[in-house]
């Protein structure tokens, strides 16, 4: 099935966040390239390189990315603490790029709160 960022984007926010609440619920355009990393950890830049290309991948990512942002820093903490126990449970050590995600998860997440409108106008220009 694929869905349109449009419909993506007219989700609530709250729905967003619960369809991400648990790593059991990461959405299947995005857990089928988490799968193959997990079976295959040796691939995982190609499995990355086919996941940058695929839209529908890149749409679902970006609403587990708004997801992420609305959670409180313990709950990003507790989510990002799940992920690398599932990776280690599959034999892969992913604690360095979990802890570079959640530094800047953790900036945007003030940068959002304190800085909305900069936060957005840099965004606005990085997409241009």
């Amino acid at each position: 099935m694929v869905v349109s960022s449009q419909q993506l984007l007219a989700a609530p926010l709250s729905q967003l966040k619960s369809a991400t609440a648990r790593l059991g619920q990461l959405p299947d355009p995005l857990r089928r390239y988490v799968d193959e990393v997990l079976r295959t950890p040796d691939r995982a830049r190609d499995v990355a390189a086919r996941m940058l290309t695929d839209e529908e991948a890149m749409l679902y990512l970006s609403v587990v990315s708004m997801a992420a942002v609305a959670l409180t820093p313990e709950e990003l903490s507790e989510q990002l603490r799940l992920y690398q126990e599932r990776f280690r449970d599959s034999g892969v050590d992913v604690t360095e790029s979990l802890e570079v995600i959640e530094e800047h998860d953790m900036w945007k997440l003030k940068q959002l709160r304190e800085n909305l409108m900069r936060y957005a106008s840099a965004m606005a220009d990085f997409v241009r």
